[in-house]
């Protein structure tokens, strides 16, 4: 095997480099958890990084200070310069590290060992990302831990491009609010696609295409949900048929997303009966209907909406400021 993917994690001798990269936003005044305990989780892991760098959004709230109290490398831009493609390309590419792990402000390490589970499966030479397993927060609702439970199941996978025809989009799920990539991987596709979203998804498309394997790893576990109102999740999904209009290949290559909608329906009325929440059926229902239609907005009546206007119904307002796809 190249030196490259020899890998210490439990016992084994390695000189793998990490680096932990994160953009961030005011981050300590976020509601769903606590960035102070971010940072004293991510100092408590038993495999410490070589790196610990952010990207900051011009933060207000002390989340600069924080990170910088805290040991981490620091860079500062203007949030009409984010973009989840390019900052993260930022991020890895200031680096020589092997692996680059990268998280978001509000996906908490559940246990110690966290990253050192995440980065077992690299063993495996052809494999080229891994995401965690996301848990609910602590105290989120019946919908938000339905979509975790439907999205992270109590199983590892590893897929390829054989797992295409069978899995169709999950082949390539990938979440950057906790995953591991290998750098030499990126590095082959040209690092992550400026997007409006979904740059990890598309990134790990192209990566099975070229050979690669994608691995979802249930030992690394971090807490990391969204209470979304029905208005908010409606512009997340405005944002996925935007991202998916922007990149027909992503469909082209998985196969359209409608089988793995059709799931996560039959899956949420399930665990809602299971819970015995019959009252939550009719928002259910509703929010049901509003990300659909706002999926179809975004995909196929985008060109339809005057540009001043798509920034109001997109959950990264910012970004149109900066790009304009259509």
């Amino acid at each position: 095997m190249d030196p490259e993917y020899r890998l210490a994690v439990t016992g084994m001798s390695t000189h793998l480099k990490v680096a932990l990269l994160v953009p961030t936003r005011n981050a300590k005044s976020q509601k769903s958890i606590d960035f102070l305990d971010w940072l004293r989780r991510v100092d408590q892991q038993t495999l410490q990084p070589e790196w610990k760098r952010a990207i900051d959004s011009h933060s207000q709230d002390g989340t600069q200070e924080a990170l910088a109290a805290s040991g981490w490398e620091l860079t500062v831009i203007s949030p009409e310069d984010f973009d989840h493609g390019r900052t993260r390309n930022q991020l890895w590419q200031g680096t020589d590290a092997d692996i680059c792990v990268f998280m978001t402000q509000d996906a908490l390490w559940a246990e110690t060992g966290g990253l050192a589970c995440l980065l077992e499966p690299f063993q495996d030479p052809k494999v080229a990302v891994v995401s965690a397993r996301q848990l609910p927060r602590p105290g989120a609702g019946l919908l938000e831990a339905q979509a975790r439970v439907f999205n992270y199941p109590s199983q590892s996978w590893v897929a390829e491009a054989s797992d295409i025809p069978r899995q169709g989009v999950k082949a390539a799920f990938v979440s950057n609010s906790c995953a591991a990539w290998r750098r030499s991987a990126l590095a082959l596709i040209g690092g992550f696609p400026e997007t409006l979203m979904g740059e990890d998804t598309l990134a790990a498309a192209r990566l099975l295409q070229k050979g690669w394997k994608v691995a979802y790893s249930v030992d690394a576990v971090v807490y990391h949900s969204h209470a979304y109102s029905t208005l908010s999740e409606a512009r997340r999904y405005f944002d996925i048929g935007v991202f998916h209009r922007s990149h027909p290949e992503y469909l082209t290559t998985l196969g359209k997303p409608e089988g793995e909608g059709k799931a996560f329906v039959k899956h949420q009325f399930r665990w809602l009966a299971r819970q015995k929440a019959y009252a939550c059926f009719p928002g259910a229902i509703l929010r049901l209907f509003g990300k659909y239609g706002a999926y179809r907005l975004g995909r196929d009546f985008l060109a339809w909406i005057p540009p001043r206007f798509r920034p109001y119904l997109s959950a990264h307002p910012d970004w149109w400021q900066a790009h304009s796809p259509f």
